[in-house]
């Protein structure tokens, strides 16, 4: 089977706290042959370096911040407040807090669930 995809196709595939990341890694599973336009690979180096940076500043933001202040970030929601009262532009933080939720949901609640039922 052959696939035709859009720049959010490959970018959700190359970062695991992309929302729509599970849906991508079976896209890039199923299909034997993946094209894309060049304006796709273009747009796709440019969001794709883009995001990274976003990234990478709120979580050293965040670790620095973790490590040397009195914050505490006990929910998601606590979590989100810290990363909008940050100033930035409007796509960074579209980033931030769609990586977020998938952050969350890898790192955090899989550990603090305990199956009562058992």
């Amino acid at each position: 089977m052959k696939a035709f995809v859009d720049t959010n196709v490959p970018l959700s595939y190359a970062f695991s706290i992309e929302p729509h990341n599970r849906k991508a890694m079976q896209i890039f599973t199923e299909y034997v042959t993946i094209y894309w336009s060049e304006l796709v690979h273009s747009e796709f180096n440019h969001r794709f370096d883009r995001k990274l940076d976003n990234l990478i500043i709120f979580y050293d933001e965040l670790s620095n911040d973790l490590l040397t202040s009195e914050t505490e970030l006990y929910s998601i929601n606590q979590l989100k407040k810290y990363a909008k009262n940050k100033h930035y532009t409007h796509k960074q933080k579209k980033d931030v807090l769609e990586s977020i939720h998938m952050l969350w949901d890898i790192n955090f609640e899989k550990q603090f669930y305990v199956d009562i039922r058992e």
